[in-house]
């Protein structure tokens, strides 16, 4: 993929989470502390490790095994693969785009990883 495509993702991406909002760290401690439950409404999309608690919250709550299945390091990284893919917001290829170009000698265990959350998110090079 060409300099030019990914700088055109690149803006596309700050466009689409300007428009969804901040990502907020999904850990229940720093969230309640933040007031980001406050701001929570029947439209909120949440996704969530599988292992954090978090409080009856009037929205639906995706929950998956993040930190269990792609570890502590790749956690977030695997989160916004799983907003990407359920909002359609960017497409994968750019990540996995943006993954090749900037960090080549760990795409494929990036790769690797991600895939256990959801074989959605395996990335074909």
């Amino acid at each position: 993929m060409a300099q030019a495509q990914l700088g055109d993702l690149a803006q596309l991406g700050r466009q689409a989470l300007e428009t969804a909002g901040p990502l907020e760290p999904a850990d229940g401690g720093e969230l309640g502390a933040s007031g980001a439950y406050k701001r929570v409404t029947e439209h909120t999309a949440l996704l969530a490790d599988a292992a954090v608690e978090l409080p009856d919250l009037p929205c639906p709550i995706a929950r998956h095994p993040f930190r269990e299945r792609a570890g502590a390091k790749l956690a977030a990284l695997a989160a916004v693969a799983a907003w990407l893919e359920s909002t359609s917001a960017l497409q994968l290829d750019a990540l996995w785009a943006v993954l090749d170009t900037r960090y080549p000698e760990e795409a494929e265990a990036t790769r690797a990883a991600l895939s256990r959350v959801s074989m959605r998110l395996e990335g074909k090079p």
